[in-house]
């Protein structure tokens, strides 16, 4: 025996105690069929569709605009403006929390449309609702009665003054 085949010995031994088959020589390896992609799972920061909102009945931000102000009785230049008063500044987070939960707009698409607010802002406001519904049993009934006030109504035909108060709404275009 010579030195190169004891060195393949060697090396065949080794091979087998590391992988626990000999090496095969003179064989390639079979090459396998590659795998089907699998199906794409659906993101979980896409909020899913709740039986208030399908895709024929979703609420426009300009309705959900509207709603807040005329609940929280605060016009809608100082709901978009940068005063930061608590009264407005819960207003745009009930927004936001609703906004991302109903309408399916994105973080960025929200914060254009309460006066150029970073989609940072947004998401923190989202954050800051959820936890005083999970804290706090008296917000939790408010964002409640967003939510009934948003199934009671048809938001695709609130258009034209309100018939409780005579204010005027804003149409479907968002």
């Amino acid at each position: 025996m010579n030195y190169q085949q004891s060195l393949e010995r060697h090396y065949n031994e080794v091979h087998q105690r590391l992988i626990g088959r000999p090496k095969i020589e003179g064989k390639k390896a079979e090459e396998k069929p590659p795998k089907p992609n699998p199906p794409p799972q659906p993101s979980p920061f896409v909020p899913k569709l709740s039986p208030l909102t399908t895709e024929i009945n979703r609420p426009s931000l300009s309705q959900l605009i509207w709603l807040i102000c005329h609940k929280e009785n605060i016009s809608v230049k100082d709901f978009a403006g940068p005063r930061k008063l608590q009264q407005l500044v819960y207003a745009r987070q009930i927004f936001y929390y609703l906004a991302y939960r109903y309408t399916g707009a994105g973080l960025t698409a929200i914060g254009r449309k309460v006066g150029n607010r970073d989609h940072s802002t947004i998401a923190q406001g989202i954050r800051r609702v959820r936890q005083r519904i999970e804290q706090l049993p008296q917000w939790r009934d408010h964002i409640d009665g967003y939510r009934t006030d948003l199934s009671d109504y048809e938001m695709n035909v609130m258009e034209g003054p309100c018939p409780f108060c005579g204010r005027e709404r804003l149409g479907r275009a968002s």
